[in-house]
């Protein structure tokens, strides 16, 4: 009996999806609303908070308009939900109110998700591999290990998709399935507005997957942003344009803001 049970145990923690094996040890296989916003307090981007910490001190001073209201808004706003200084823990207040409002968001959107027709979100997609011929249909992951391109995952049962590029087709897809996003960084924008991250999905969220090989990293920023310019918004997952395309620093913050997509889920 006892070896029965750790045999189904691992046969639940071992999933074969697009000819890859998935544990679902790190993450659940499908998205949930019990798991979705579990209370976290650690800072798990620490290096990159002191980071921008620092680089924010340095904006109170600059001769740019922009990022100086940008920095005075970091110190009376976002600085506050740390508990000191260090930034290595998150306030109790401002964990509960950030599982409530991204609660609320995740509502929201499954509420929108429901009001979009499959067989407009299909007429999408069959659009698409018409505009981009060298879109292929794959199922078999295994074949893109260090593989560079555009990746399409479609989430059939949400009538959504997002748009990626990377140098590893295979590795990045596997990035999205594994690893869960930051409870800090589960609403991006407003509660009202706020796209869900793809990496909130589960790997068995992904029902399709579209490729388009390219080595050219600038062809794939092109093709890209030409695909997700195609696709109307409310099929997207995509909280922003992705890549830096050589932009500067204040010029990629700019770029996030402006790019940003934005849900009237109210």
């Amino acid at each position: 009996m006892k070896n029965d049970s750790i045999k189904e145990k691992q046969e639940f923690e071992n999933v074969k999806h697009f000819g890859i094996w998935i544990n679902n040890k790190r993450k659940y296989l499908k998205i949930n609303r019990d798991e979705y916003a579990e209370i976290d307090n650690k800072n798990h981007s620490l290096s990159k908070a002191r980071e921008i910490y620092e680089r924010m001190k340095q904006y109170r001073d600059s001769d740019d308009l922009f990022l100086r209201n940008l920095s005075k808004s970091y110190f009376e706003n976002y600085l506050k939900v740390f508990q000191d200084d260090t930034l290595m823990t998150y306030t109790d207040e401002y964990c509960i109110k950030q599982q409530e409002r991204c609660l609320i968001n995740y509502d929201l959107n499954m509420r929108f998700f429901s009001k979009i027709k499959y067989e407009d979100f299909e007429k999408v997609i069959k659009k698409l591999k018409k505009k981009f011929k060298k879109l292929v249909e794959t199922t078999d992951l295994s074949i893109y290990g260090k593989k560079a391109g555009i990746y399409i995952l479609i989430l059939d049962d949400y009538k959504q998709m997002y748009v990626g590029q990377t140098s590893d087709i295979k590795k990045r897809v596997l990035q999205h399935w594994r690893n869960k996003k930051e409870f800090f960084r589960l609403i991006f924008g407003k509660v009202e507005t706020s796209v869900l991250s793809i990496d909130s999905f589960g790997a068995l969220d992904t029902t399709r997957i579209l490729v388009y090989e390219t080595d050219n990293i600038y062809s794939q920023y092109d093709i890209e942003e030409k695909i997700t310019d195609f696709v109307p918004k409310e099929y997207l997952l995509n909280r922003t344009k992705g890549g830096d395309r050589g932009m500067s620093e204040s010029e990629m913050i700019i770029n996030t803001i402006g790019t940003m997509n934005k849900r009237h889920l109210k």
